[in-house]
């Protein structure tokens, strides 16, 4: 491991108050989650203890947040009015498994005082032809012309029907209504791949019927924009502390598509193409401009030594290009891009780690180049945190030893306007438990920070130098309830403080235990 101490010598002491890390816990084919497929009791008790297991791990690694795939295949991993129950949990499309795996993991994130964004696809039906599903939603879809595609395998809902919009919506509504999610995250699958832009598109009739003078590319972006604007707006309208966010391809705002139109932002200036803007028809610059999202996470999928899409020069891109709307930039990396052969070396199998630095240099590159302390990562997937068998080398274990060794709280939301929740009262400890009373705003996400200072250590010298509060090396944990059993290391020779933690992640007023200074 020296290689990652040249990297990163001064990580340690330098590790962020504020910093999003997430990771894509993935359900499609059940790549991530659950291993064991199935109905009954002895298949729910193996999924429950697999995700309990998987979540242990991310609390220890200092996750902030899980990204909980709910919607791979116009399916559920909870209970919808809309969409049938995956396959990918049961064994069977539509088949009821008798448990909520939604609601356990926000309330299992919880416990552990994780985050639980709900992750969807809006748009993919199946990848792989018209006969795979079969419930009545899906036939449904099939009879009243719902679908989409160009070559009879890879299908989606058409964007451009204002029904297909609708449920999308409608979709995300039950989630924030129905569940305490922190989050709603979609990923990177638009329009159907390379979709013909001529008369020989299934769509081309309805864009010569709707399309007022319209390039097919601009009609069709112009119908996703949309879709992203009306989720984003019910959000606000719901719950505007839940966090809204998409994770397209990594590379966009070059000069030849949307990056023309900004003459105030560089453009991303690699040499790898544009290739999401006219050929899924997504322009996620066009979402910053929109304010239809409250951060970006762009597929960084490549290594910093990579020759045509350098993970450096694309992540300082959406550094500026977030910072420039107003909004938030999240790489989202992928655990296998430094394994990824550099030319004329041999294909390697398996994570190396002798590479494991590269992906040190990565959230290194993140917090170099944020300019609104709001750097952040979601690593795809979950499984490749951790070695495939016990005692294997893991670039879990890199990423605590030298960038996640102290927690952290997410990036604040500055362009929302949040109720202030104040102090929590009556805070007290007795017999090594922290307790005091709940602070409740209607619907609004309340959580707390917990934090231990040495007695020796002032109030004054506890505060992060950067003014954002207690420093985060005291930070002791993130509850969603109004108790905490301290460590018993912790119990003797620490003063306390408790402090309201929202889902904006605006963090106020401390109020301290056995503290005997002055403040």
């Amino acid at each position: 491991m020296a290689l990652v101490a040249l990297f990163c010598g001064s990580m340690n002491a330098e590790n962020p108050k504020r910093e999003l890390r997430s990771v894509w816990y993935t359900t499609v084919s059940s790549m991530d989650w659950p291993k064991t497929i199935g109905v009954g009791a002895e298949a729910q008790a193996a999924q429950k203890q697999e995700m309990c297991d998987y979540l242990d791990k991310m609390k220890a690694l200092n996750i902030t947040s899980v990204c909980f795939q709910v919607r791979s295949e116009s399916d559920a991993m909870y209970k919808s009015a809309y969409c049938p129950w995956s396959s990918y949990l049961t064994g069977e499309r539509g088949l009821e498994p008798g448990w909520d795996p939604l609601a356990f993991c926000v309330e299992e994130c919880h416990k552990r005082g994780i985050e639980c964004w709900a992750w969807m696809n809006p748009y993919r039906w199946s990848r792989s032809g018209y006969d795979r599903w079969t419930t009545e939603h899906d036939m449904e879809m099939q009879r009243d012309g719902w679908l989409l595609s160009h070559d009879g395998k890879y299908i989606t809902l058409n964007p451009a029907l204002d029904k297909c919009r609708k449920r999308i919506v409608d979709v995300c509504r039950e989630v924030v209504e129905n569940y305490a999610v922190d989050g709603v995250l979609f990923d990177d699958y638009f329009y159907p791949n390379n979709i013909a832009q001529d008369s020989t598109a299934a769509d081309y009739a309805l864009y010569n019927a709707t399309s007022k003078g319209m390039s097919i590319g601009d009609w069709r972006r112009a119908h996703v924009n949309l879709m992203v604007k009306e989720v984003y707006d019910m959000i606000q309208n719901l719950r505007p502390d839940v966090r809204f966010g998409i994770s397209p391809a990594g590379v966009a705002g070059k000069a030849e598509t949307s990056g023309a139109r900004y003459a105030d932002l560089k453009p991303c200036d690699v040499k790898a193409p544009d290739w999401q803007y006219a050929t899924i028809f997504s322009d996620p610059v066009a979402w910053l401009d929109e304010k239809s999202i409250d951060f970006i996470s762009p597929q960084i999928y490549w290594a910093t030594w990579h020759e045509t899409a350098p993970y450096g020069p694309i992540c300082e891109y959406w550094s500026r290009a977030a910072n420039y709307f107003g909004r938030h930039f999240y790489s989202s990396h992928s655990i296998g891009s430094a394994n990824r052969r550099v030319k004329g070396e041999p294909r390697r199998k398996g994570p190396d780690p002798s590479v494991f630095g590269e992906y040190v240099k990565q959230v290194e590159a993140n917090r170099k180049y944020t300019l609104n302390n709001a750097s952040g990562s979601i690593y795809f997937s979950s499984r490749g945190l951790y070695g495939r068998r016990p005692g294997d080398a893991a670039v879990g274990d890199t990423l605590m030893k030298y960038c996640y060794n102290t927690l952290a709280l997410n990036p604040v939301i500055t362009w929302k306007k949040a109720p202030n929740l104040g102090e929590v009262s009556n805070a007290v400890l007795k017999k090594g438990v922290l307790t005091w009373d709940k602070v409740e705003k209607g619907k609004s996400i309340v959580k707390y920070t917990v934090y231990a200072v040495p007695n020796k250590v002032s109030y004054a010298d506890a505060m992060s130098k950067d003014g954002d509060g207690l420093d985060a090396k005291y930070l002791l944990a993130i509850s969603y309830d109004n108790k905490y059993q301290l460590p018993k290391k912790k119990q003797k020779s620490h003063w306390y403080a408790v402090c309201v933690y929202d889902g904006y992640s605006n963090e106020f007023t401390p109020v301290t235990v056995n503290y005997k200074g002055k403040k």
